[in-house]
């Protein structure tokens, strides 16, 4: 064997490859400013925004809606670190809460709500449609309401 060859596939061998997930370097940035920003959204097209709040834990993200129902829903992002989608909402509405009927929950109907992101001047606004019910009856009717949330971007 040429000693030459030899060293040389010795030093390959122990040479180690860093490679990140694709798209991880370009997800930080935009990911971060969900985490950290100004947030605010609604849980229904007539509702006022509110804060929105999302919390991280295990690797997991989560977002509180402070609005009319109060859905906590799990929270997943895109590659590019924008809100993907939404699912197991619920509404964390007490019974100090205006709207709260033990015997009647507010929530979603859907499992999963896929949200569609577009900037509007210098936010990011974010939203899905669900069909929202009470008890057994079905609210949104033939249409469906809208979850809304909103990054805030200083200019």
């Amino acid at each position: 064997m040429n000693f030459r060859f030899f060293f040389l596939s010795m030093t390959l061998s122990l040479t180690t490859v860093m490679v990140q997930p694709a798209g991880a370097q370009s997800k930080a940035p935009a990911l971060s400013s969900w985490l950290n920003g100004k947030l605010y959204g609604s849980d229904n097209g007539v509702a006022k925004l509110k804060a929105v709040r999302i919390s991280e834990r295990d690797g997991r993200y989560k977002v509180l809606i402070e609005n009319q129902f109060r859905f906590e829903c799990d929270l997943t992002f895109s590659d590019s670190g924008t809100p993907h989608s939404l699912s197991h909402c619920l509404s964390r509405i007490g019974p100090s809460d205006p709207g709260y009927e033990e015997e009647a929950s507010w929530r979603v109907q859907e499992e999963n709500i896929p949200l569609q992101c577009q900037e509007k001047g210098s936010d990011v606004l974010c939203q899905g449609r669900y069909s929202l019910f009470h008890g057994d009856m079905n609210i949104s009717g033939a249409t469906k309401d809208v979850m809304t949330i909103g990054l805030h971007r200083k200019k």
